[in-house]
């Protein structure tokens, strides 16, 4: 096999390596460490199946090495090592700061959180799977095992197995936020992407069936008359012989070809060429070849094998000769015959006859090598699974026998996306499904649409009657919409091309999840199905089935920063936001960003194959800088070549510049709608600038709104084109009403209904929401979020009410804000560019000033203090809307109440007083412990402020100080919560001692106050006692006051009526906690006895078991967690007092540097579970973040600074940054404990790194995402 060896650099510079006499270390970059054991003392210097490259310019180190200990200190990671048999203690890699989320260690042997790469097929999976380990992770780093990987003999070519004996070969890759970096270092070592030939990138056709060779050009007829155009034509495997008397095997591999279907198969495939087709026919080679073949004698012959008793010639890859006869042989006679690539279909597991060698991965490689000698490196192909890392150097891949069911489908986008994780950027799906599942027009539309936004298109089924994928089989709204992006996808053909360059030689592959640009945006990791598509694109396909009554489906997106506009509808978005979009069967979300070019074949109905077009449109997308290069086929060179066209467009002058040579162009700038005053069009010489004569026109709904400028093909002089829009243009304002109109007259609904919402739609003056309340109950499910949000045509700046709120804009015709409160909207006034139009607009401040005026007789909106409001009654809907929000978000950490029940009692009897006060109570500590924005504007928006007055009002008006019942101790508790956010904590200890004193009346804190109640009562009282206690523990602890209510040894049950079983046992494990601490802090005697001391570590070891933690809800989950770590910290702090402290950071309990890692435990949690699970907790977790930075704070300033760089102290700024940044994000930037950590700190003079820990959004987005969903 000489002549199938692949270009590989495996022997790593010698200055790389720092060796042993077992172990082996070579830093391969600044990002990437292999880690070498070997039991005999012999390394392997050969490729591997991942590792093809070594030989790389050394980076800067250095080596410590004692007897016993070694130590390579690189820029990004920090070796310690023992010398001995690799394990969790002996070998810990230490990452900086810098590199990793919160500087973490990795011990051999750990597994690593991993953002996942791809799996080896997808047969018979429905839904979900399983995925392998990809590079990516959002610790920072990974690692990659390659100890039973395949090598690759560079004298022969051939594949070998690894040497025998214990042996440990990996590779760790440590780049924090440097998604990509890493990701360029994988392809460094592992080889690059290939450029796949250009007739891939278009529509394949695929069918498990006994076609005739004259059914199948019938077929291919079909697809011409309909305008359907393919490049690709998949013959399954009945093109060979499967059944008869003759056969004796089961009739999956064969290589001759079914004379009965395919009578001329030269002419059968030269008429498939004819029609700008290739061929690719299917091979599952595991059977071997057998007498009846054709070839049978020929390889017999090449091989010495005996065939006087016709025995079969077995397969068997791992022998070189089988493999070159098996290629050049019995393979290369029906290349001749027609066959362009082949399908192997390869399923019978990773063995062959040689240990460690998988017939998957010598299948793959050697035919892909084949392939590539025969017709170029550009135009090599294969079709095949995945074998493992590395695999990405053979595309394309085949992920098998898919469900036909929504499961299916859903998954698929984030598999194809994940796939990036490990370099494997070429899937191909059976698009619509294979077998199983339903018939679903739907499902099936929505597949394709899904299927021209992935790497490869190719409908695909089986052989069953009903499961063909031809489009005109569906209903005519499906076929129609199947065939309009069919066609797109050869559109598409030009931008997919220069995307496959830029996957090769740029190592961009032309899916990407969206964390690989945004690393830092928990949003970008939210949303698995949404991907980069290109360079220029963003694609959420529409993945569940649309709502009945609407006709459009739904799909949660993230709107990545700056604006985008969907080159389907001509919508423009604002970034950087969380949204749900709605599209029709005939569309999807696919968003350009402002500076984006996208080129497309500007023919409608493209024909077959993916020629280079004659006629080209580009989409331009104004508002940023922006360029892209178009590369026909034949100039792939580099990426570039005599037959490219570069496209770069200037905003600030408004200049599009390009070099048209040899073909017409239409140039489409989307969202523009007007042709503006100084527009021109000129050819620019080197000698002066001639005008041209193109033609333009502006389009409008239904089409695509923009400017297009039509410039001929026979524009024969020299030079660049410039189109000039004039200064900065932007994009414009598009009245939705024509949109609208077509979306109620699509909705499946009542007449009356409709009469309404377009008389909504049409009124020039505000709507108030209550006049709706006769209407159809869906009216508020149909209007706000089905209507509105999908017509946001133009955000690019609030309204003033909006602006003034500091809450989203959501720029309907009113907003949905002021649609919502019945206030005039200012959403959709005209601005042609940015800045002031018709004079200076009015200032905030004015309109601050104007605001307040409007307000002024109602002084408790801007009072600071607590005063008694005119009017007591704050209208129900507005208990209602944060009650709801209480409800969904709340009552994991409030335990006790019902919001539900609550708002039924106060609807029910107005005369309640008390419930009407507990009522106020827990929606001004709502408002507050989530940092709801406040709405102190419009009457019919309230203020925590306005409800904490409302809630002492009404306590006046009952007898609250002589009255007591169950929520006697809950008013004031949650008056507690309210003032303990605002910052006042004198007041909130006030409260707080009320709330216990009530408790104490109640007698709640006796056993025998339980004896004769039911399991409900019992559990009801219980609750209220623990989470007072827990409060009142929690409060005295950071104070230093003395606690009033003593733990009892009784809890509340976990099956209760008011929450499920997972949020009672979460409770139940939190109070029984506090119950830890209380029974362990009494029980010392303060001496230093070994007895004592052995349970403070046993104490310490304990709070750090948290499995049971995992079963908990994610909010819930957060707070036992930092419990448990503040826990730990209290009784450090007691050891601390009473016995010898540790300066090494092993000796745990009595470590001095203990905090410093619990500070690392407690990010370490934060990083993995969402904002709202964090911002939940409120001024309850700021509380125990503070007291963790403070401890930290008194241990840095009482540590000689000679000591903190030694290991003690790695990482402790950046921790206390982090610790920072959390409290800014939960109490805000006027939070006072934020301002004595950053005012210690700066004491200090403590430096930290140069980017926060946790990027957590503004207060605020809870309440947003809510009311986003409507839930009033």
């Amino acid at each position: 096999m000489d002549d199938y060896k692949i270009s590989s650099k495996p022997i790593a510079n010698k200055d790389s390596i720092v060796t042993g006499p077992q172990w082996r270390f070579t830093l391969i970059n600044d990002m990437v460490l292999r880690y070498e054991w070997a039991e005999d003392g012999v390394f392997e210097d050969r490729p591997s199946t991942f590792a093809l490259n070594r030989e790389f310019p050394t980076p800067k180190f250095t080596v410590s090495d004692e007897d016993d200990q070694l130590e390579i200190r690189a820029d990004s990671f920090h070796v310690t090592y023992n010398k001995k048999r690799f394990d969790r203690y002996g070998l810990v890699i230490s990452f900086t700061n810098k590199n990793t989320l919160w500087g973490a260690d990795w011990r051999y042997g750990e597994t690593v959180q991993n953002l996942g790469g791809t799996a080896r097929t997808l047969d018979g999976v429905n839904g979900r799977c399983e995925l392998e380990q990809g590079i990516l992770s959002r610790a920072g780093y990974s690692v990659l095992d390659d100890s039973e990987s395949m090598l690759l003999d560079p004298s022969t070519g051939f594949a070998a197995p690894r040497r025998s004996g214990d042996r440990i070969d990996g590779y760790l890759f440590s780049y924090g936020y440097d998604y990509k970096g890493a990701m360029r270092s994988f392809f460094a070592i592992s080889g690059k992407q290939p450029v796949l030939p250009r007739w891939a990138l278009g529509n394949w056709w695929s069918r498990y069936y006994p076609y005739t060779d004259d059914e199948y050009l019938k077929l291919m007829d079909k697809f011409e008359a309909e305008k359907v155009p393919l490049s690709v034509a998949v013959i399954d495997m009945d093109w060979h012989q499967v059944h008869g008397d003759h056969i004796p095997h089961a009739g999956w591999t064969g290589y001759t070809w079914n004379k009965e279907l395919f009578k001329d198969p030269k002419a059968f495939t030269k008429a498939l060429h004819d029609k700008k087709l290739k061929v690719t026919l299917n091979d599952h080679p595991h059977g071997g070849v057998y007498h009846h073949e054709d070839q049978y004698e020929d390889m017999a012959k090449d091989l010495g094998h005996d065939t006087s008793a016709k025995a079969p010639i077995l397969f068997n890859p791992a022998d070189p000769k089988f493999m070159h006869s098996y290629l050049n042989t019995l393979h290369r006679s029906l290349e001749k015959d027609g066959c362009d690539f082949w399908w192997i279909d390869w399923q019978q597991g990773p063995y062959s006859r040689v240990r460690g060698l998988d017939p998957l991965w010598l299948l793959n490689h050697y035919h892909f090598l084949d392939h590539q000698k025969q017709n170029g490196e550009d135009k090599a192909i294969i079709f095949s699974r995945f074998g493992g890392p590395g695999s990405h150097r053979y595309p394309v891949g085949f992920s098998g026998d898919s469900i036909m069911t929504w499961e299916s489908l859903e998954f698929q986008p984030e598999f194809t996306a994940t796939a990036s994780n490990i370099g494997y950027g070429w899937w191909s799906h059976d698009i619509g499904g294979h077998m199983g599942g339903y018939r679903d027009d739907e499902l099936a539309t929505r597949w394709v649409q899904y299927g021209v936004f992935s790497p490869i298109m190719r409908l695909h089924s089986q052989m069953g009657l009903f499961t063909s994928k031809e489009p005109w089989l569906y209903r005519s709204e499906f076929a129609e919409a199947m065939k309009t992006f069919l066609r797109f996808r050869h559109r598409l053909v030009p931008y997919l091309y220069a995307a496959n360059l830029d996957s090769a030689y740029r190592d961009d592959p032309v899916v990407q999840p969206l964390y690989w640009k945004f690393p830092t945006r928990d949003e970008a990791y939210g949303k698995p199905n949404q991907y980069f598509f290109g360079s220029q694109l963003v694609v959420a396909p529409v993945v569940k089935p649309r709502d009945k009554r609407t006709n459009h489906g739904a799909v949660d997106v993230w709107v990545p920063p700056g604006r985008h506009v969907d080159i389907f509808t001509g919508t423009v978005y604002d970034g950087d936001r969380d949204m749900r979009m709605f599209r029709s069967i005939k569309s999807l979300p696919v968003l350009a960003r402002e500076g984006a070019i996208v080129p497309l074949d500007a023919n409608l109905s493209p024909r077959n194959g993916g020629d280079n077009p004659e006629h080209m449109e580009v989409i331009v997308v104004v508002g940023e800088n922006g360029e892209f290069t178009l590369v026909d086929e034949g100039s792939a060179e580099q990426g570039m070549g005599s037959d490219s066209t570069h496209f770069e467009y200037v905003q600030d002058k408004g200049q599009l510049k390009f070099r048209p040579e040899g073909r017409a162009w239409t140039i489409k700038f989307i969202s523009i709608t007007e042709i503006p005053d100084n527009f021109k069009v000129f050819k620019r010489n080197e000698f002066s600038d001639v005008d041209l004569d193109v033609k333009t026109n502006v389009e409008d709904y239904p089409s695509v709104p923009g400017l297009v400028v039509e410039i001929p093909s026979n524009s024969s002089e020299p030079g660049d084109v410039v189109i000039c829009l004039g200064d900065d243009p932007q994009l414009s304002i598009i009245d939705p009403l024509k949109r609208i109109q077509d979306l109620i007259l699509d909705y499946q609904m009542d007449m009356w209904t409709k009469g309404k919402l377009w008389g909504v739609v049409k009124a020039s003056q505000p709507t108030q929401l209550g006049k709706w309340g006769k209407l159809n109950s869906n009216i508020v499910t149909f209007f706000p979020s089905r209507l509105i949000m999908t017509t946001r045509l133009r955000n690019a700046n609030p309204c003033d009410g909006c602006a003034l709120r500091r809450v989203k804009c959501e720029q309907g015709k009113p907003c949905y804000e002021c649609l919502l409160r019945g206030i005039e909207c200012t959403a959709l006034r005209t601005r042609k560019k940015r800045g002031p139009k018709g004079g200076v607009r009015t200032t905030t401040k004015d309109k601050v000033e104007r605001f307040q005026e409007s307000i002024k007789n109602n002084q408790s909106c801007t009072s600071q203090s607590v005063t008694p409001l005119p009017s007591y009654r704050i209208p129900l809907p507005e208990y209602q809307r944060i009650l709801t929000i209480s409800k969904r978000l709340a009552t994991s950490i409030w335990i006790v109440i019902n919001p539900e029940h609550l708002l039924t009692k106060i609807s029910e009897n107005s005369e309640d007083y008390e419930s009407h006060a507990l009522a106020a109570a827990l929606c001004a500590a709502t408002i507050a412990q989530l940092r709801l924005p406040e709405h102190a504007g419009p009457l019919n928006t309230t203020s925590s402020l306005q409800f904490a007055a409302e809630c002492l009002q009404l306590r006046e008006l009952y007898d609250y100080r002589e009255s007591y019942t169950l929520d006697s101790p809950l008013i004031p508790f949650f008056m507690h919560v309210y003032h303990s956010n605002g910052n006042k904590l004198r007041t909130a200890g006030l409260f707080l001692r009320e709330a216990v004193t009530q408790v104490q009346l109640l007698q709640l804190g006796y056993p025998e106050t339980y004896a004769h109640l039911s399991t409900s009562e019992q559990s009801l009282r219980l609750r209220i006692y623990w989470l007072v206690l827990i409060t009142e523990r929690t409060y005295s602890a950071q104070h230093g006051l003395q606690a009033v209510l003593q733990v009892i040894d009784v809890f509340p049950d976990i099956q209760d009526d008011m929450a499920d079983e997972r949020r009672m046992q979460a409770f139940v494990s939190l109070t029984r906690l506090f119950a830890y601490l209380e029974s362990n802090l009494t029980t010392f005697s303060s001496n230093q006895q070994p007895l004592e001391r052995q349970k403070l570590v046993s104490y310490q070891a304990a709070l750090c078991l948290d499995s049971h933690d995992h079963a908990a809800r994610e909010a819930q989950r957060v707070d036992l967690f930092v419990t448990r770590q503040w826990i730990r910290l209290i009784l450090w702090e007691y050891t601390a007092r009473h016995f010898a402290m540790s300066c090494y950071p092993d000796d745990e309990a009595f470590s001095l540097f203990l905090p410093v890692k619990i500070g690392h435990k407690m990010l370490s949690l934060f990083s993995m579970v969402t904002n709202a699970a964090i911002k939940t907790h409120g001024y309850g977790i700021e509380l125990k973040v503070f007291r963790l930075a403070d401890t930290m704070l008194d241990i840095i300033a009482c540590t000689p600074v000679s000591a903190h760089g030694n290991g003690m102290l790695v990482g402790a700024g950046d921790v206390l940054y982090s610790l920072q940044h959390v409290l800014h994000s939960v109490g805000g930037k006027d939070s006072g404990f934020l301002h004595k950590i950053q005012n210690r700190m700066s004491q200090l003079e403590l430096t930290t790194g140069s980017w926060p820990y946790l990027a957590l959004s503004e207060a605020g987005e809870v309440v947003e995402e809510i009311e986003d969903d409507n839930e009033l």
